[in-house]
């Protein structure tokens, strides 16, 4: 092989991968501003998906709800092509286990609601080192909250169990509220 024909390999690569992206939808995107630090911001994220062809991309953060950021970005840039959606996670920063979240959240735009990561109960027992370690638990995983799912469902929004794939740090416990926060108590 000659240096061109290899160097056409990597390009017919890339092509190739950039070919697939046109049209996708990241469904999973961790841009700031958030509680931690992020690589990018909610904008960059955007921008960057526009460049590729995205169709569309949906913001996730566990400390708060991300669809007003998304209605303000595809408003003030309206020419990128990309839908922009997020939805909201119930830890305990959200009101944890909380159907009047999931209504609000629903209401501005949310199109999809995860059940607790941070606050639930296995990742809090994995900070003491205490939990088990996806998918070596032989603790079956939870369905949705019962009272979210109708909620969700009514809506036309997705219920997600948390965090998916590897990062998933285990059950929710349907008992755990934050200690100083009350029950809420509503009608489904």
């Amino acid at each position: 092989m000659s240096v061109h024909e290899t160097a056409a390999v990597p390009d017919s690569r890339a092509d190739e991968v950039a070919a697939l992206l046109v049209g996708a939808v990241d469904l999973h995107c961790h841009s700031g501003p958030a509680a931690m630090p992020r690589v990018l911001d909610h904008h960059e994220a955007m921008m960057d998906c526009a460049a590729a062809g995205f169709r569309a991309l949906l913001y996730k953060d566990h400390y708060y709800l991300g669809a007003p950021h998304a209605v303000i970005l595809e408003k003030l840039f309206p020419d990128t092509g990309v839908r922009l959606f997020s939805g909201l996670v119930l830890n305990n920063a959200n009101g944890g286990i909380n159907p009047h979240a999931v209504d609000h959240a629903a209401s501005i735009g949310a199109k999809i609601i995860w059940m607790p990561t941070v606050s639930a109960e296995n990742h809090i027992a994995q900070l003491t080192g205490q939990g088990k370690t996806f998918p070596k638990t032989k603790r079956k995983m939870l369905d949705p909250h019962p009272a979210q799912r109708p909620r969700c469902q009514r809506r036309d929004i997705g219920c997600g169990q948390g965090v998916p794939g590897h990062h998933r740090r285990g059950q929710y416990h349907p008992r755990r509220r934050p200690p100083s926060r009350p029950r809420v108590a509503s009608a489904v």
